[in-house]
């Protein structure tokens, strides 16, 4: 009989937690990516934690199109982070470059795309 009842606890408890996280309020991050050569920016993933995350349609400053906003609605992450492509084409980028997670919902990355820079492909939060 107690087994049954601590197994029913559990399993109520699972089932809560699941809910808890799956069911989180959607949030929008926002902000610029930089490719730091001056390369044109291909493409935008904005990735989250526990592997979601999607491609982004960069906006590419019509002056400078080595600069391009994004725009993602998250779906219960806190963190999130951004592989950016510098160069090539929008099916096979040249340089990819990664940030780590960050928080927040809005960050401007310079994202290092030139061999030889002791930060190549990074993409840091600006000012860093």
């Amino acid at each position: 009989m107690l087994t049954a009842v601590a197994v029913s606890v559990v399993v109520l408890l699972g089932v809560f937690l699941f809910v808890r996280v799956v069911t989180r309020v959607p949030r929008q991050v926002t902000g610029t990516v930089r490719c730091m050569s001056g390369a044109q920016v291909q493409g935008i993933w904005v990735k989250e934690a526990r592997g979601l995350g999607g491609f982004v349609d960069p906006k590419r400053d019509p002056a400078d199109p080595s600069t391009a906003r994004y725009v993602r609605e998250l779906r219960g992450s806190r963190t999130y982070g951004v592989n950016v492509g510098c160069g090539g084409t929008w099916k096979k980028w040249e340089v990819e470059s990664r940030s780590k997670f960050v928080s927040g919902t809005s960050h401007r990355f310079e994202c290092h795309d030139q061999a030889g820079d002791p930060l190549f492909r990074q993409c840091v939060p600006a000012g860093r």
